[in-house]
């Protein structure tokens, strides 16, 4: 777990003139990188692999837990539009822990 300096300011018990920075802890690994812009721009990287099975991953995940039904478009409606956001999620050392889709 790693502990971050945080801009919130605590006031201390009794005394409202003196501040002192909170600490805050952080569980989750840090997500780090622009998204890319589009599926075919992840896709033409040199690590599409990975992003294809991040991709992989989150439609049976969507499958698994019934997000979604598809089907028939009724006349005179539009569809509802989604696109995918990648980023890549990094341990405390800047290594690769996951990509994310």
């Amino acid at each position: 777990m790693m502990l971050l300096e945080c801009n919130m300011l605590r006031e201390p018990a009794g005394s409202r003139q003196t501040r002192e920075p909170v600490r805050v802890a952080r569980k989750y690994p840090r997500v780090t990188g622009d998204p890319w812009r589009s599926y075919t721009e992840a896709m033409s990287r040199a690590d599409a692999a990975e992003w294809d099975a991040a991709c992989e991953d989150e439609r049976c995940a969507f499958e698994r837990l019934g997000v979604y039904e598809v089907v028939p478009r009724p006349k005179g409606r539009k569809v509802i539009g989604s696109k995918w956001v990648f980023r890549i999620k990094r341990g405390p050392d800047g290594a690769v822990q996951k990509y994310k889709a």
